[in-house]
């Protein structure tokens, strides 16, 4: 008999007892027994090291699916004053209406704020959140709690422009992207990564900096030029433009180098006794 363990190693002593009442125990005693390898885990990368934006291997959502609670809160004490709370998540928004009652202020223990200042939600499916607190003359404040009442975030009050006496409105807002790859940071970071001096951030410019020129009538400069028409799938067609070695070299062909290639799309319509090609 052999017993394997879920990890593969093999039980190298086995003694076998026999104990009253006929039972069999089996004893299974484990030594040396060791994985294949460790399995490697890659170190934590930030949107602060943009030549590695690509290599987020774990797309977390922000917020796990499950039951929270929002503190609308005063960004001072003693305030009696109406307030309005939008929460949005993916395609659901829900606008809220509130009053403080002499509220006591930022305070991050949950259990000092009035019941009424304190609003549950659920979130049926993983990912990101937008929540907004409003008042008219009054600096407002937000906790966002876990079902456990364990606090995860709070923010700071937003000083706007002074408008007219009165009827100024402050607002704060907690913004939980969905995942890392959908915060504007990360886009930041990919653009970061592959333009650092902006020398590509029109098309004009990256004709450019590939050696292609901006004239239509000479084909941009292209060493190959191909158009084609699909109408069986995507139902557009395909204008192409390769250039070859520029990448320093003198935009010389006969070196290894770059390829650029960039596409105008065009509508394109089935023609009568033309075989789709």
């Amino acid at each position: 008999m052999m017993l394997i363990s879920a990890n593969h190693c093999i039980k190298k002593r086995l003694r076998i007892g026999v104990l009253s009442l006929g039972v069999l125990l089996l004893l299974v005693l484990v030594s040396g027994c060791e994985r294949d390898g460790a399995v490697p885990v890659a170190s934590p990368v930030t949107v602060a090291t943009p030549d590695n934006f690509a290599q987020y291997i774990n797309q977390s959502a922000a917020l796990p699916a499950g039951r929270y609670k929002i503190v609308a809160a005063s960004y001072f004490s003693g305030v009696t004053s109406d307030y309005t709370l939008t929460i949005s998540s993916g395609d659901t928004v829900a606008t809220l209406q509130g009053s403080w009652a002499n509220s006591i202020g930022r305070n991050p223990d949950l259990t000092l704020h009035a019941a009424a200042d304190v609003h549950e939600f659920e979130l049926t499916s993983a990912g990101g959140i937008d929540i907004t607190l409003a008042a008219e003359g009054v600096e407002t404040f937000v906790y966002l709690f876990d079902r456990n009442d364990n606090l995860l975030y709070d923010s700071d009050s937003v000083y706007p422009g002074i408008t007219t006496p009165g009827a100024t409105v402050y607002s704060v807002s907690i913004k939980l992207d969905p995942t890392i790859a959908e915060s504007a940071a990360y886009a930041q970071s990919y653009y970061q990564a592959i333009d650092p001096n902006s020398e590509r951030d029109t098309l004009y410019k990256w004709r450019t900096a590939n050696c292609f020129t901006n004239d239509p009538d000479t084909q941009y400069g292209a060493d190959i030029h191909v158009i084609f028409r699909d109408t069986k799938d995507l139902g557009y067609g395909r204008n192409m433009f390769w250039k070859f070695g520029c990448d320093g070299n003198g935009n010389d062909d006969t070196q290894n180098g770059a390829v650029a290639v960039f596409v105008e799309n065009f509508n394109v319509e089935l023609v009568p006794d033309f075989p789709y090609t």
